[in-house]
């Protein structure tokens, strides 16, 4: 049996779960890795932080999707590749044997520190954006920031 490993949570893996559903390939087990089961939508972000929509409402379980198209997936993130021995290494320490790979891990950010006595709230990744919102939210409602206006500034243009 072949072994298709698809690493990252993103649309083309989405997609590919989709059609694997109705139509799997005889002789091929699927496996998706993933650090996080739920992959939000990019561009519903933007309503989902003006309220428009729940957080449950702007993404994709990939757990689920994975179990429909009879894939396994795996709880974790791609720490090391091997493309000479067909093999990745986890962060959890697990290693898996690919025939194909697909990598769709997205992209991530790795901003400057804020200016002192600012919050700022890195979108990427999305997987993380739902508890950094959160967190904002809470520390606003308590009132830390001494009475100060809640001011948004956006910075970028995906």
């Amino acid at each position: 049996m072949k072994r298709l490993l698809l690493v990252g949570a993103g649309h083309a893996h989405a997609l590919v779960l989709r059609g694997w559903v109705g139509a799997p390939l005889p002789g091929v087990e699927l496996v998706v890795v993933s650090p996080q089961p739920f992959a939000p939508y990019s561009g519903m972000v933007p309503g989902w932080l003006a309220g428009r929509y729940r957080f449950d409402e702007i993404g994709i379980d990939f757990r689920r999707l994975a179990a429909a198209a009879g894939a396994q997936f795996v709880a974790d993130e791609l720490w090391a590749l091997d493309t000479a021995a067909q093999r990745v290494r986890l962060a959890s320490g697990a290693t898996l044997d690919f025939d194909l790979l697909s990598l769709n891990v997205g992209s991530t950010l790795n901003p400057p520190p804020p200016p002192a006595g600012t919050t700022m709230l890195a979108l990427r990744p999305l997987s993380m954006l739902h508890d950094r919102w959160t967190h904002v939210l809470e520390r606003w409602r308590r009132g830390d920031g001494a009475g100060d206006p809640f001011t948004v500034t956006a910075v970028g243009g995906g």
